[in-house]
């Protein structure tokens, strides 16, 4: 009963409450009772709360599922491991020495559990079994984000030319959008929402919009123009954005 309490009653809940958080998180009830569970995280990766409590989850499970010493070192080495790809991939604390120091603590604790497989006793043949099949996955590990990697990379250079139009149209209509707000905003609330980020945060909001500037004195109309032309005119976000610039 406490381990569907406990576990999967309070990860079933946190699942549900991150999958409706973007379309509720302009509640402010919903933030007073919710905001704990997303602002430790980048907004991109609000849900990575979760698979930080899937992976404590699964090394405390590590007793339950084995009994030998040093099937349980392979479990909780191949736990951390997966969990250091997206960590180091993403970086999805919101503060960046935060990502710093989860990754040193599971590199650490890595290095300690590499270390003490030599210290287990022997083991049966049925637990070598086991182990066989753990390192099997950790040789064949690696591969896999290489062999997706290169799939991904395959199919993004056939649809490259659409895709990249979509793209670069969201990405445009996004920033146009959010222009639009901030130009009707009070230098005031300007400030507000800009003096509870973190220094990374507002680092990258300079460097978005120094970007942004240098693009826009050297883009062309012409340019933007035969990328509008080349989108379907049944895009209802296209259309509305070619009747606001017509209208202005």
């Amino acid at each position: 009963l406490a381990i569907l309490v406990y576990a999967v009653g309070s990860l079933s809940l946190f699942g549900y409450v991150l999958h409706i958080s973007p379309r509720r998180y302009h509640s402010p009830a919903f933030r007073r009772m919710w905001k704990f569970l997303l602002v430790k995280w980048r907004p991109n990766y609000w849900w990575f709360g979760q698979v930080f409590l899937i992976k404590g989850l699964l090394v405390n499970l590590t007793l339950v599922l084995f009994k030998e010493g040093a099937l349980q070192l392979w479990w909780i080495g191949l736990t951390l491991l997966v969990y250091c790809v997206p960590l180091l991939a993403w970086l999805p604390w919101r503060h960046f020495w935060s990502n710093v120091g989860d990754a040193c603590i599971n590199i650490s604790l890595l290095c300690v559990i590499s270390c003490g497989v030599y210290f287990t006793p022997e083991i049966d043949e049925e637990s070598e079994k086991g182990i066989d099949i753990l390192i099997v996955l950790f040789t064949w590990l690696p591969i896999i984000p290489v062999l997706g990697s290169s799939a991904r990379l395959s199919y993004a250079t056939v649809t490259k030319p659409d895709r990249d139009i979509q793209d670069v149209l969201q990405s445009a209509f996004a920033v146009h959008n959010m222009v639009d707000v901030i130009s009707c905003s009070s230098p005031y609330e300007v400030i507000r929402s800009v003096v509870n980020t973190t220094r990374g945060d507002r680092r990258q909001l300079r460097e978005a919009l120094v970007l942004t500037k240098v693009e826009s004195i050297d883009s062309e109309d012409a340019v933007a123009s035969r990328l509008v032309q080349r989108v379907h005119s049944d895009d209802p976000e296209v259309n509305h954005f070619q009747e606001h610039e017509e209208g202005t």
